[in-house]
């Protein structure tokens, strides 16, 4: 049996988003070429020892593990039906990755960024402006952000409704509107409406770029592609003394909420906030602050 075959046939029966499909392709194609394994009994740990040199020479070995990871998934599925009598993924030690500590924005980046965006010709600016603050207020994911519809907010309860289908965990949950937020969408509503000639409807995305403008690909019923909000902070990189991107905002978000000036915080509703299944991953989130860690070895007689 084909790699190539088995791996059509997990994606049909096991994998429901389109995202993880074309990520796992992507993996699968990279191990055969690497491997030079074409059949799925030609996988054995020789050729799982080939493909591991060859990608630690060209990755860090996070992407290793995560390729082992989706590899594992697809020879369990192999196992399960008979195809194999052995996941020898399963054999495979995961390289050893040190736990960096998060990458959060300063208040100084924050406002560098802003203003390198208000100068760029980056168009349109507007559109990009609320992609960024709407990132900023809410620490969402890409993906989240490219599902949101005009009616899952909701400014009279203040509130956003972030659909199963952009989240991770496959999990349907509310967060707050932040009033700030809400005053920048409404703004971006009414933009939005002139710009279109017309009045949007609920089941309509919120950002949807190529609607104003089609130098960009549109990707089926307005939607945006999570490649397309990447792009946008590798350019606005370009315009800044320090790298960008959409996800740094939700490691800035529960840094922020975790250390507040005044009082204790609630790491359980930053967890709420953010989606997370386990309160592990919004630790793995959060960057101590210098001055709190400061003023606690000062409580030492």
């Amino acid at each position: 049996m084909l790699i190539t075959a088995l791996l059509d046939e997990y994606i049909s029966v096991c994998i429901f988003n389109g995202y993880t499909s074309a990520h796992i392709r992507s993996i699968t194609d990279i191990f055969i070429k690497r491997s030079g394994c074409l059949l799925v009994s030609d996988v054995n740990l020789e050729k799982i020892a080939i493909y591991k040199d060859a990608t630690l020479k060209c990755c860090k070995p996070i992407t290793f593990n995560t390729s082992v990871k989706y590899l594992r998934m697809l020879f369990k599925y192999a196992l399960e039906c008979g195809y194999v009598s052995e996941n020898v993924f399963q054999r495979i030690r995961l390289a050893k990755v040190g736990q960096p500590q998060p990458k959060v924005y300063s208040d100084r980046q924050i406002n560098e960024l802003r203003q390198a965006l208000l100068s760029s010709t980056l168009e349109p600016v507007w559109f990009w402006i609320t992609v960024v603050e709407t990132l900023h207020y809410t620490g969402i994911r890409r993906r989240q952000l490219i599902s949101l519809r005009l009616g899952d907010i909701d400014f009279e309860q203040c509130s956003i409704f972030l659909q199963y289908d952009g989240s991770k965990t496959k999990k349907t949950w509310k967060i707050p509107l932040h009033p700030k937020l809400a005053e920048i969408l409404k703004e971006y509503l009414v933009t939005l409406k002139r710009e279109c000639g017309r009045t949007l409807q609920k089941h309509e995305y919120l950002f949807s770029v190529s609607r104003i403008n089609p130098a960009y690909k549109n990707y089926g019923s307005g939607k945006m592609s999570p490649e397309q909000v990447t792009g946008f902070f590798k350019r606005l990189s370009k315009k800044t003394s320090f790298t960008t991107g959409a996800h740094r905002f939700r490691h800035t978000l529960a840094t922020t909420l975790c250390n507040p000036p005044n009082g204790s915080p609630d790491i359980f509703s930053v967890q709420e906030i953010l989606g997370h299944a386990d309160l592990k991953t919004t630790k793995s989130y959060v960057m101590p602050n210098f001055s709190r860690l400061a003023a606690t070895l000062k409580l030492l007689p």
